[in-house]
């Protein structure tokens, strides 16, 4: 993690260099990876193994010796992946206008789960950035998205308060209960909403709607 986050302070940094698909990648393995790193070393001071965590012993110039915690390196790991989430979301935001449906709905999703996990890894501010960006971005593309597309996007924009406007909402209902069209064959093919998509879509259109984010939720689902 402080590797990746020098990396993204760099100049030459690659962070730079990425499109919007692959800004959405970094986004979503930042949240996969720092979330099982965390729990790693937070949850209850054991590794993945179930053996105890070794202290990392290093030394300090006025006190001699000393330990590095749990706590510590759970701090430096959320240090490390917000200033290198910052980086990405950025990115993202610049190029989103490139993004698929897929990848604006992933970038959302990360963005999101970075932000409103405990301990927060990502800036809310810029969390509900990138999740507006990718709803708008999905509007436009939404004759290429699946329900996971706008179940993670919905989600995303409950968990951040991001408004939801009644044409997006119309769009990514449409997406969970109509026939989405196969970009292999031409033809619309009916892609069935698992019950876990089901249920977040459900969950974000009637929290959106119950916090004043988008009215017509209740008209459109």
């Amino acid at each position: 993690f402080a590797a990746a986050a020098a990396a993204a302070s760099s100049p030459a940094s690659l962070v730079a260099a990425a499109d919007a698909r692959l800004a959405g990648v970094a986004l979503w393995s930042l949240a996969k990876t720092s979330r099982r790193a965390i729990d790693i070393t937070s949850v209850d001071g054991t590794s993945v193994t179930g053996e105890p965590l070794k202290s990392e012993a290093r030394t300090t110039a006025n006190d001699g010796p000393t330990e590095t915690t749990s706590a510590e390196t759970t701090t430096t790991i959320v240090a490390a992946t917000s200033s290198l989430a910052i980086a990405v979301s950025e990115r993202f935001a610049d190029v989103v206008h490139n993004s698929d449906a897929r990848g604006a709905a992933t970038a959302a999703w990360s963005a999101a789960s970075l932000a409103t996990h405990s301990p927060s890894c990502l800036d809310r501010s810029v969390a509900a950035r990138v999740a507006g960006k990718a709803l708008r971005r999905l509007k436009e593309v939404a004759a290429e998205a699946v329900p996971q597309d706008a179940a993670n996007a919905l989600w995303a924009c409950a968990r951040l308060r991001v408004a939801v406007d009644k044409e997006a909402a119309t769009k990514m209902v449409a997406v969970l209960v109509e026939p989405t069209r196969s970009e292999s064959t031409g033809t619309n093919v009916k892609i069935n909403a698992n019950p876990r998509e089901m249920s977040a879509a459900l969950w974000a259109l009637a929290t959106l709607q119950g916090d004043g984010l988008c009215p017509d939720a209740g008209a459109v689902a």
